[in-house]
């Protein structure tokens, strides 16, 4: 979805790639619910994507999404260390 709507590469752990997530996901969502129809929205990577599949889901849109446990569970804190590549 994210190349779809943006047609940028996102690269592992980058730290524009939180940016983009909420980006894309924002777009799916509102470009879903103009045309009435649900959306299912694969590889959440962020905390703020995943509050925002949330937040349209309280407000009654069809909207879903699958998280991944290491996009959420990473800051980036430690992105260069040598344990996590």
């Amino acid at each position: 979805v994210i190349d779809l709507l943006l047609n940028l590469k996102i690269v592992s752990f980058n730290p524009l790639s939180v940016l983009i997530d909420l980006l894309a996901t924002n777009r799916a969502i509102t470009i879903a619910n103009q045309v009435n129809t649900p959306v299912y929205i694969v590889h959440v990577m962020s905390k703020g994507a995943a509050d925002q599949v949330v937040a349209a889901r309280r407000q009654g849109k069809r909207c879903f999404g699958e998280p991944i446990a290491a996009g959420l569970g990473i800051d980036g804190a430690k992105v260069f260390d040598k344990v996590i590549r």
